[in-house]
């Protein structure tokens, strides 16, 4: 996150991504950023497979959560269609949202 300083041309830097070539490490710096590019900042890096993990696990159980309440209402749609063609009645012409 990068944070303006009133009447300053730097900026601060709170834990700003660092580029690496390992992605096993997540790195992040706090310092300052200044106007011409140069960064004083002192970065932390640490490893965090548990909690990426756990964001993958729980990102994984919404999707399949989703996918579950899409086929309930595409079912509940069909029987829907087939009890109107059954009884004989037309579909429902779509309409547009105007706004």
């Amino acid at each position: 996150m990068l944070i303006r300083i009133p009447g300053q041309s730097a900026q601060i830097r709170l834990f700003e991504p660092v580029a690496t070539v390992d992605d096993q490490y997540h790195i992040v710096d706090v310092g300052l950023q200044h106007a011409h590019g140069g960064i004083d900042s002192i970065a932390a890096g640490f490893a965090a497979h548990t909690v990426t993990s756990w964001q993958e696990s729980c990102a994984q159980d919404e999707s399949d959560r989703l996918a579950k309440e899409q086929a309930k209402r595409d079912k509940k749609a069909a029987k829907k269609a087939a009890a109107r063609a059954e009884a004989g009645i037309p579909d429902p012409e779509p309409t547009a949202n105007v706004e």
